[in-house]
């Protein structure tokens, strides 16, 4: 689901279950093609496009790992780092604001009945995971390279037309794929087919590379792409390369009618997991002394590839932004999932919301401009 909510519903300023979570063995028998065995099979698919986000509960383990200090020794006031959180607090179905300078956690404050070990739809902040997870798959010579046609991928599982053949993974992460797509309104004709994928491959599709239009439909043939490229599932290939290095479990992951894995939405996360992501790419994909995404693809994620309006840039899958003259780096979710690296400032912030019930969509930069940033010296 698009995060820039600001297309269709009202913008708020700050200024005011279903399956089993576990992961365990063997892919069913509605993975792509039978061919790939999973740790993530208890992750059901669900016949809707968007689920109706339930809340977990993670595990003790996925919580530790992380060196905390007080906001003021890091160079943050911590009265109004206070008075920020008390502030974020009032906006209803806020979650949690953390916020890690240094390295370290030195604020962590949860809302309206959220805690610490809560794992929520981070939805389309999970964009930005895939990205990292195709960042890994080019480093290591499974994806060829990123000009290469998805159809070289997916042909022998879909039909291509003529002007889908020409889509390549650049197009895909960078949502120039011409495919015909009207965020929050397709999806639901999406979900009417028996096969996601080749639905979306049906749609009108103009010539790939010419237009920047956000499209859900673009990172889930993503998934796809990853899937076949590495002989992995999504899920299993983000345990193995990037999940497991930092100690994180999805407690729950989205799945299509055909077993493919959910590509940008329906993964659950808790906050201090949506943190280490963040400090991951601050730290320019470095993790305890391993290189865990390549520096480049950080480097190449943080490129303004499309412009998207006055404000935002898109890299691959990644907004860019500045405000109040710093270059800043957003994960974003639909329903107020934020993770903003602020690399000048060292500085990671994760800000969420409970996405259960409707809500407007709150507006994250407002707070950072006007609650964050003039707490940090």
């Amino acid at each position: 689901m698009v995060p820039m909510e600001i297309f269709v519903r009202s913008v708020v300023l700050l200024g005011l279950s279903l399956a089993p979570a576990s992961c365990s063995n063997s892919l069913d028998s509605r993975s792509p093609s039978g061919l790939f065995h999973s740790q993530c099979s208890e992750f059901v698919g669900n016949m809707e496009f968007y689920e109706d986000n339930p809340t977990f509960l993670a595990d003790l383990s996925q919580l530790g790992g992380w060196a905390s200090q007080p906001p003021d020794p890091a160079g943050v006031d911590g009265a109004k780092i206070r008075r920020a959180s008390q502030r974020l607090s009032q906006i209803p179905h806020s979650a949690s604001l953390l916020v890690v300078r240094d390295g370290k956690l030195i604020w962590e404050d949860y809302f309206h009945g959220t805690d610490r070990t809560h794992s929520k739809n981070i939805h389309s902040a999970s964009k930005s995971i895939l990205s990292g997870l195709v960042g890994i798959a080019v480093e290591s010579g499974e994806i060829k390279s990123l000009d290469q046609p998805i159809s070289d991928y997916l042909s022998p599982h879909m039909s291509f037309g003529s002007n889908q053949k020409k889509i390549s993974i650049r197009h895909l992460l960078t949502m120039t794929s011409g495919i015909k797509w009207t965020e929050d309104e397709t999806e639901y004709e999406i979900e009417d087919q028996s096969h996601w994928l080749q639905a979306i491959l049906n749609l009108p599709t103009s010539s790939p590379g010419k237009r920047y239009k956000y499209s859900t439909g673009d990172s889930h043939l993503l998934s796809a792409v990853l899937t076949h490229a590495t002989g992995k599932s999504t899920c299993d290939y983000a345990n193995e390369k990037l999940f497991g290095p930092l100690g994180v479990k999805a407690k729950r992951w989205g799945r299509d009618p055909q077993g493919y894995y959910s590509g940008g939405y329906n993964v659950y996360l808790t906050p201090r997991e949506l943190a280490k992501l963040g400090l991951l790419y601050l730290k320019r994909g470095e993790w305890n002394g391993q290189q865990i995404i390549p520096q480049s693809w950080v480097n190449q994620s943080w490129e303004k590839h499309q412009k998207v309006d006055s404000v935002f840039s898109y890299g691959y899958l990644w907004w860019l932004l500045s405000i109040d003259g710093y270059d800043i780096y957003k994960m974003w979710g639909f329903g107020g999932q934020f993770v903003y690296v602020i690399p000048a400032l060292d500085l990671v912030t994760v800000i969420t919301f409970d996405t259960k019930h409707d809500h407007d969509e709150p507006d994250g930069d407002d707070f950072i401009k006007n609650y964050l940033l003039p707490t940090v010296s």
